[in-house]
C-alpha cells in the first residue's frame, strides 16, 4: 500500500530537485502537493463537470496559491502553475 502511487503524485518530486538540497519540508511541502494535485484535477476534469463545480476548484487552487505564498514557496508554486497551462 505504501508503494503505490498516483501519477500526480509519482511526478511530485520533481518539482523539488530542482529546488535546493534542503527543498520544502512540512507545510510547505504539503500545500505544494495540493497545489499540484488541484491542478492536476482542474486539467484531467475540464469538460466533465458543471461550470459551478469548476469555480469551486478555480477558489481551491487560488487559496492554496494564496497559502503557498504565504509560507515563502511562491516560486515553486508558480512553476506548478506554468506547468499546468
Amino acid at each position: 500500500m505504501g508503494g503505490s502511487y498516483s501519477a500526480w503524485q509519482r511526478g511530485a518530486d520533481s518539482i523539488f530537485s530542482e529546488s535546493k538540497i534542503d527543498g520544502p519540508q512540512g507545510q510547505q511541502r504539503m500545500f505544494l502537493l495540493r497545489l499540484r494535485r488541484l491542478l492536476w484535477l482542474r486539467r484531467s476534469c475540464v469538460g466533465q463537470l458543471e461550470d459551478s463545480i469548476l469555480k469551486v476548484l478555480d477558489r481551491a487552487i487560488y487559496s492554496t496559491y494564496c497559502d503557498c505564498i504565504e509560507l515563502e514557496v511562491d516560486e515553486e508554486a508558480r512553476q506548478l502553475l506554468k506547468q499546468a497551462v
